[in-house]
């Protein structure tokens, strides 16, 4: 089940963050009305007796949508592309100019694989930038879609990458390959 927040306005409405959606409800004429969005896109729409029974029938549609999303995992409980899409959308993290020329550097190396220094570089970063921000959209990403790494202590310590991508270790910290996952990198597209 998706954490719900609650923010009331001041005009009566109500601001409510729902998983990676966000929902705008409030009064239309006699009835309740709730929108839902994810990032800047427009989910769905819907008017009920009142604003309560509005929002209430948004978060249970909602949940459907996650539960058929988490449905279409594959066998090792990852996302589907859609799914991913989703999650971009409702990342601005991906809106940001550095992180969003890194994957797209990234995504245009052969095999979408690459060497973690090497993009860094390729990419005007330091190293610690680049992990800054790599860090960060796996953190979001895997908040957003609920997912935890395995118990493998190699992949829990690269646990914020996993979400997204597959590594392999090398000698240094700068020589470790990251594959972007075929499903997030037709999510980029």
């Amino acid at each position: 089940m998706s954490k719900t927040e609650i923010t009331p306005t001041t005009s009566g409405k109500m601001d409510v963050t729902h998983g990676c959606y966000r929902i705008l409800a409030g009064p239309r004429g006699e009835v309740g009305e709730a929108i839902a969005y994810v990032g800047m896109r427009k989910l769905d729409q819907l008017t009920e007796d009142s604003v309560e029974q509005a929002l209430a029938v948004m978060v249970a549609r909602l949940d459907i949508r996650r539960d058929a999303f988490i449905a279409q995992r594959d066998e090792q409980g990852l996302p589907s592309v859609d799914e991913y899409r989703e999650a971009l959308d409702a990342t601005p993290l991906v809106m940001e100019s550095r992180l969003d020329n890194t994957l797209h550097a990234h995504s245009q190396r052969p095999g979408a694989r690459a060497n973690a220094g090497d993009l860094a570089r390729s990419c005007g970063l330091t190293e610690t930038a680049f992990w800054l921000e790599y860090g960060r959209l796996g953190r979001r990403l895997s908040a957003l879609l609920a997912i935890d790494p395995p118990k493998d202590k190699t992949v829990r310590q690269l646990a914020s990458l996993y979400t997204f991508a597959t590594f392999e270790a090398g000698a240094r910290p700068s020589d470790l390959t990251i594959t972007l996952r075929p499903a997030f990198l037709e999510a980029l597209q």
